[in-house]
């Protein structure tokens, strides 16, 4: 089993290594906090968003609540410091909600 754990890890690190040689590190970013948004920000606000794109460090995000528009525009540095902190990095500077 232990060569099983060692042979995802090193999957993960080729297909990172692939990712950045690629130049698609945002995409490849993009695409984990989209299969994850529900564990990263809570099913509750997960049901009522989705998420539209992430380019430069800018997430736009797109609801269909002016209510909950507004609620997410307050609480928009605390969703901010979810994600990066999920990533252990700065992936997201700024978010737009639409």
């Amino acid at each position: 089993m232990k060569n099983n754990k060692n042979s995802t890890k090193t999957f993960e690190s080729v297909v990172k290594q692939l990712v950045k040689k690629l130049g698609m590190e945002e995409e490849y970013q993009f695409a984990i906090l989209k299969e994850e948004w529900k564990e990263i920000i809570g099913e509750r606000i997960a049901a009522i968003t989705n998420i539209i794109s992430l380019k430069d460090g800018k997430l736009l995000i797109e609801t269909n609540s002016s209510t909950w528009r507004v609620e997410l525009i307050l609480r928009t540095e605390e969703i901010r410091n979810a994600i990066n902190t999920h990533f252990a990095s700065e992936l997201v500077h700024t978010i737009v909600f639409k």
